[in-house]
């Protein structure tokens, strides 16, 4: 069983099949584009996915974190798979304590990586964890990202509205829903 976020949309031929159009707003790929390099809908914004699940991968910081920030990647990636999505991140494919520059190829390559079949992008969006900002890798692959025109979002913003909001504050990477006072 396949589900799709109502933050995605896939394109699909018409039924005369003269059009690709946006299954969820109707929006027209412009004559002349190919599709396969469209990342984003121009109609309602959704992310384009290729297949049923959407797939992302996780960005975000690892070095001089306990375990390399293991648990939080985990408990993320929980909580993405719940609203529909795949998601890998780069303890799938670095061991621990592999040399930061390594590593980092390791991971932009995957990040980068296609299906092996064509030159469709294997990932349809970058989630981002918490405190990306301060990691020197996470701030090198989330340029490298956008530099490509690949969605990349706080890891939030690939949930979708009903999103539980207790499952969110479950994770060990949320922060406190409401900020306190000054």
């Amino acid at each position: 069983m396949s589900r799709t976020s109502d933050r995605v949309c896939m394109l699909e031929l018409n039924t005369d099949m003269t059009r690709i159009v946006c299954s969820k707003c109707g929006w027209e790929v412009p004559a002349g584009t190919n599709p396969n390099t469209v990342r984003e809908c121009g109609g309602c914004e959704r992310v384009v996915v290729y297949g049923d699940i959407p797939r992302l991968y996780l960005i975000g910081p690892v070095t001089g974190k306990p375990n390399d920030n293991r648990e939080t990647f985990r408990a993320v990636r929980a909580i993405l798979r719940k609203d529909g999505y795949e998601c890998d991140c780069p303890h799938h494919y670095i061991e621990q304590g592999t040399e930061w520059g390594k590593a980092m190829r390791t991971s932009i390559r995957q990040m980068l990586a296609n299906d092996g079949q064509s030159t469709i992008p294997m990932y349809d969006g970058i989630a981002m964890l918490d405190g990306w900002e301060q990691s020197r890798g996470a701030k090198i692959e989330h340029d490298i990202a956008e530099a490509l025109d690949m969605p990349c979002r706080p890891w939030r913003e690939w949930l979708s509205p009903a999103a539980p909001a207790a499952q969110m504050a479950d994770a060990p990477a949320c922060q406190p829903l409401l900020a306190p006072a000054c």
